[in-house]
């Protein structure tokens, strides 16, 4: 019977002190090394915009650093929520944007399972495959 070594060398790095602080307090599997480069890539441009605009004198960026940082920490912190809770369903960026883009073009339609559902007391109308392709409707009470 073989190994399978697979499993074993895809694992990712974890972390689980920071120097004298113990993060698996807080983390008990441990911080993975692509959360900790993600977030400190966002900071990172955060502060490179911030650093740009006040040096060449961009008005606009300088006002909403100045001006609006909650508005800055609300978006950046939705930004870390979209982008690392897509791990959880196991889809990338581009997937989830694609899925946005489908959902709000085909807004009147809600499915489940590939079924039809109702949605927002609307009407439908479906053929069931089992019954020779008899059309049935749903009405709202």
């Amino acid at each position: 019977m073989e190994y399978n070594y697979t499993r074993e060398w895809k694992q990712p790095h974890k972390i689980y002190n920071l120097g004298p602080i113990n993060v698996s307090r807080f983390f008990p599997e441990g911080l993975k090394l692509s959360f900790i480069v993600g977030v400190a890539s966002i900071i990172g441009a955060v502060l490179t915009a911030w650093l740009l605009a006040a040096v060449l004198g961009i008005t606009f960026l300088s006002n909403l650093f100045r001006q609006s940082w909650m508005i800055i920490i609300f978006l950046f912190v939705v930004a870390l929520w979209i982008l690392f809770s897509l791990s959880w369903d196991k889809k990338g960026f581009f997937r989830f944007v694609s899925g946005r883009y489908t959902a709000s073009k085909h807004k009147g339609i809600q499915t489940e399972h590939t079924h039809k559902v109702c949605f927002m007391n609307t009407p439908i109308s479906f053929n069931d495959q089992k019954k020779k392709g008899r059309v049935l409707q749903w009405r709202p009470k």
